[in-house]
């Protein structure tokens, strides 16, 4: 039997401890590399309920996964609904509005994502989009009101083709308001969601509620932002609940129209 000497001995102990240690440090390093994995493509799936997927990626990139704690942001909200579709949705199959909700909210979520918004969420037949949370931009206001103007557009080639095909067409308004809003996900740990709260909400959704068909109506403080990139008329103001003065709005008629306007939010207008 060959013996060895105590110190070699002790050599060979301590690079077995020490490949142990090693090897037991490379699978918690592997251990916390999956969990952090798996965190990541939680938060981007949740993301993506929200934002397109190249935003998704752009803010996991950018920020990392703590993304949905509690904050305040500088937001621009947007309502768009459709008006009477109570009244309208009893006079059809029921298959014949889920058809019509998922063809007119797809036209919708298309639109707010080409210019980075954020779907908030869907209430009935009315759709909230946000600019400014998750992620921000300088122009989120000039976003919003682009986002406006091609959801009207879109609606009227929906009706188009609705009429070609016998249906019965539908009437929609927007409302957008900016301000300070809570941007955070809320809920309990059954069911989360991102989405923003405040005032500055509620009164986007008392200006849709105000707007007629084919109305876009901005608050004073929205067109603060875009006054400059806007044609626009100033509409006598109007009491909503919640506020005791009455609140200035104007009407969005079109972009600006002068021979080149530089515009925030993706090129120019000719």
């Amino acid at each position: 039997m060959t013996s060895f000497p105590r110190d070699e001995v002790g050599t060979l102990a301590r690079t077995f401890n020490g490949m142990v240690e090693g090897l037991v440090e490379r699978d918690r390093i592997k251990a916390e590399r999956d969990r952090l994995e798996v965190e990541k493509t939680r938060y981007r799936e949740t993301l993506q309920r929200y934002v397109s997927r190249q935003v998704a990626d752009r803010i996991l990139s950018e920020h990392g996964t703590p993304f949905l704690k509690g904050e305040r942001r500088d937001v621009t909200i947007l309502f768009s609904d459709i008006r009477g579709f109570t009244r309208m949705s009893e006079r059809m199959q029921p298959e014949e509005v889920v058809l019509l909700l998922n063809e007119y909210f797809s036209l919708m979520i298309d639109i707010v994502f080409k210019y980075d918004g954020m779907l908030d969420k869907f209430i009935g037949d009315c759709v909230m989009a946000v600019f400014g949370a998750p992620e921000g931009h300088p122009d989120d206001a000039i976003r919003a009101v682009r986002t406006a103007l091609e959801m009207r557009d879109a609606v009227r080639r929906f009706n188009d083709r609705r009429a070609q095909e016998g249906k019965e067409m539908i009437q929609g308004g927007i409302g957008i308001n900016s301000g300070q809003a809570v941007a955070g996900s809320i809920g309990s740990q059954e069911r989360m969601e991102y989405t923003v709260i405040g005032d500055n909400v509620n009164l986007a959704s008392r200006l849709t509620s105000s707007a007629t068909s084919g109305q876009i109506l901005i608050s004073e403080q929205t067109y603060r932002k875009v006054g400059n990139y806007v044609r626009a008329a100033k509409l006598p103001s109007i009491q909503v609940k919640g506020k005791e003065a009455p609140v200035d709005i104007y009407e969005i008629e079109d972009l600006a129209a002068t021979e080149t306007v530089a515009m925030p939010g993706g090129g120019q207008r000719q």
